[in-house]
């Protein structure tokens, strides 16, 4: 009797776990609005970015931690603030090994981070928790996330722009990563040169004088201009199984590719080796007719799925059997099937591609 009932209670527990997960989306949607309702705009995708193509940079916060006042984490920002003089200095280096385990535990702690179907408890990453390879400032502590912005860029700057029915090119094809191809095929999402390129939700804060600290976002809700049903704003992050908790580099361990940077932590952002972890990137670039990217799709199709590679060969998926929640505009979650083409995923992630479509 209980081998016949247990496959029962497995599905209604994963069940449960989803209810969870799409509640976690949608309190992260409430507080993108809430920020937008106080500030006058929508938070920063990262407070500074790369001047350049050799990303020159003194990272600083993510859009994760931006929120931290509005997803009921008061103590959290406070701290933050403190320890980073009002973000006059930076949050990479020797940031995060200066705290306290219990300051780290703090900000591993946040329930509305993780997806209950990936993960519970403590999620952090620093020397001691599955980061091999990593030294000085590239060093990608912090909190562990299971949502992530998409990105968006747009090839080229031909008038008009290729059609996506005909081409698939349309849309880069990496991650959030700009320097993983060369620079015309890549997001570049994080370059303050590239910004007038940028598709996706979210982009760069505008800072005064050069100043951090005087940051205010760029862009108001306005930017969405297909409107805000129409726009795809977070997503699950996909990670393979055998990936969790995994962030090496520089040759990795034994077992391991060279370069097996899946779960690493937001603690700060504005660099290459950081920002796939913060944001991924919806693509459509490809051969096939369904959207497919050299054999793989923009949303992973199974849990284990590029499982011996990088974060350039994934984006978007999760550990729900068959489908991944994106987050919209109007603050609403889909569940999105696995098998749904890259091309609608990207053009649900431009913020104005005209284009009349119906939600999967």
């Amino acid at each position: 009797m209980i081998a016949l009932l247990l496959p029962a209670i497995q599905a209604a527990r994963e069940a449960a776990r989803q209810t969870q997960c799409s509640n976690h989306l949608k309190q992260i949607g409430l507080a993108v609005h809430n920020f937008h309702d106080i500030t006058g705009g929508l938070p920063p995708a990262i407070i500074t970015g790369a001047m350049d193509n050799n990303n020159s940079d003194e990272g600083r916060l993510s859009i994760h931690l931006l929120l931290l006042p509005y997803l009921e984490q008061p103590a959290l920002w406070e701290q933050l603030m403190f320890l980073t003089n009002n973000l006059v200095d930076k949050t990479q280096g020797d940031f995060w090994d200066g705290l306290s385990d219990d300051a780290k535990k703090g900000f591993g702690s946040i329930p509305l981070f993780k997806c209950p179907s990936r993960r519970s408890g403590y999620a952090y990453m620093d020397s001691t928790s599955g980061a091999t390879g990593w030294a000085g400032d590239n060093y990608p502590y912090g909190p562990r996330v299971d949502y992530v912005i998409p990105t968006s860029r747009r090839w080229g700057e031909s008038t008009p722009p290729p059609d996506p029915a005909v081409d698939m090119g349309v849309y880069n094809r990496s991650n959030a990563n700009p320097d993983v191809y060369d620079p015309d095929r890549t997001g570049e999402w994080h370059i303050l040169t590239q910004i007038q390129n940028q598709r996706g939700p979210f982009r760069l804060a505008l800072i005064e004088n050069n100043q951090p600290q005087n940051w205010k976002p760029r862009d108001a809700m306005s930017w969405w201009q297909d409107g805000t049903s129409n726009q795809f704003i977070f997503a699950e992050k996909h990670i393979p199984t055998n990936a969790l908790e995994k962030c090496l580099a520089g040759g990795g361990t034994t077992g391991y590719p060279s370069d097996f940077r899946w779960d690493c932590g937001i603690g700060f952002a504005g660099n290459a080796w950081r920002d796939s972890h913060i944001a991924r990137a919806a693509t459509s670039r490809a051969a096939g007719s369904d959207g497919d990217i050299g054999g793989r799709q923009v949303i992973a199709r199974l849990m284990s799925h590029a499982e011996n590679s990088n974060p350039n060969d994934g984006a978007f998926g999760s550990w729900h059997p068959g489908t991944c929640f994106f987050l919209v505009g109007d603050g609403s979650v889909r569940p999105v099937p696995v098998a749904t083409r890259s091309l609608l995923i990207a053009r649900l992630v431009d913020v104005a591609d005209g284009n009349p479509l119906e939600l999967p």
